[in-house]
């Protein structure tokens, strides 16, 4: 379940209690769906007429790694090290852990 379809479902619903609204999209869709702090930012924004479901355009530096070519790495050589991963994409190995984490191949067992 993406964002817009929970700002659908947050902007529908005709009980604007922002606490039991985020306790229920928690149930219906897990614990880490939304966060109390969002949703009253949703509240905000739907309580003073702004009732679009996508995110605005945020300026900012674009991602340097595709996750789709990441993703081909890492399954090409499940073992390879992030340092290794880094080093083969010219980025950080921070974006690179970010990145991972992303396309749910983050790390598993800390040794």
């Amino acid at each position: 379940m993406d964002k817009m379809q929970l700002r659908a479902i947050f902007c529908s619903s005709s009980n604007w209690d922002v606490k039991q609204q985020n306790s229920e999209i928690k149930t219906a869709f897990g614990p880490e769906t939304t966060w109390v702090r969002t949703v009253e930012r949703w509240f905000s924004r739907f309580r003073n007429g702004d009732e679009k479901l996508k995110d605005e355009q945020r300026s900012g530096r674009p991602s340097e790694i595709d996750d789709d070519q990441l993703k081909k790495l890492v399954e090409a050589s499940p073992r390879a090290t992030l340092r290794g991963l880094a080093s083969g994409l010219g980025v950080s190995g921070k974006s690179v852990c970010i990145h991972l984490q992303k396309i749910g191949k983050g790390k598993k067992l800390d040794k």
